[in-house]
């Protein structure tokens, strides 16, 4: 598949922009935990970075899927996708202007969740992609690889909707769904980084539940991260943000 953007340039000027980073993964996977730790390593070394999560349950839109996560009231798959889908939609203006200002978003779930999570719920690939269309792409996607077994062994699991394992199962079997015979990998340790469009780290964590995940922060996403602001921090309006057509949305959109 060919990749089209449509890319909505930087301003003239030399000033460079921030960072988009997503972490990906299973509920309980560990992402609110290593969005945290991220964020305080980039502060301490002088970044101007923020925290972001999707859901925002701050929003009108946003309450009204926190009813829904917490069972507090009922809708059909489509219309749930659909709220998701506006949520990220809502922030889409803020987030260009935080991004342009130099600010680093590290993004608690993206796109690539509302797509796997419905596909589990049997809709259409095709069609829970569409409204995702036109946000802007990320630069970084961390995607936390979590058993839905181990993951089931973390605190306060089952308190939410979503969070069933016969579910979770099929939502990491429909993230797996989302490779195909385009991916370029690169090794680098125990993390696989995949290089076409929007880089991918595929990090293991069982293998770090012993040993530790922030040592393997540390040594490979944080020089993948650091790297990445080094290379926008020397770049100027030739570097656009980038928002995917349908063309490129395989490349950049549910690969896990």
């Amino acid at each position: 598949m060919e990749i089209s953007d449509n890319c909505t340039p930087l301003s003239a000027n030399n000033e460079s922009r921030g960072a988009l980073v997503v972490f990906e993964g299973l509920d309980r996977s560990g992402k609110t935990s290593q969005c945290g730790r991220l964020v305080s390593y980039l502060e301490g070394l002088g970044h101007s970075v923020e925290l972001w999560r999707f859901p925002d349950r701050t929003t009108s839109v946003g309450q009204l899927i926190s009813a829904y996560l917490t069972n507090k009231s009922q809708l059909d798959d489509h219309t749930i996708h659909l709220l998701f889908s506006a949520n990220r939609w809502e922030k889409r203006s803020m987030m260009e202007t935080k991004l342009k200002a130099g600010t680093t978003l590290i993004v608690d779930r993206y796109s690539y969740s509302g797509v796997a999570f419905s596909t589990a719920k049997g809709l259409d690939f095709e069609w829970c992609k569409a409204p995702e269309i036109g946000l802007i792409a990320p630069d970084l996607v961390v995607y936390l690889d979590i058993t839905p077994e181990k993951a089931a062994e973390r605190g306060g699991y089952g308190g939410e909707r979503y969070e069933q394992l016969e579910f979770q199962r099929k939502v990491s079997q429909h993230y797996k769904l989302r490779k195909d015979s385009s991916w370029k990998g690169k090794q680098r340790g125990n993390l696989r980084v995949y290089m076409q469009g929007a880089p991918w780290i595929h990090l293991n964590l069982v293998k770090y539940f012993n040993t530790g995940i922030v040592v393997a922060l540390k040594i490979h996403l944080i020089l993948d991260v650091l790297l990445l602001l080094m290379l926008l921090t020397t770049t100027n309006a030739g570097s656009p943000l980038s928002s995917k057509t349908d063309a490129g949305f395989k490349m950049n959109y549910v690969r896990c």
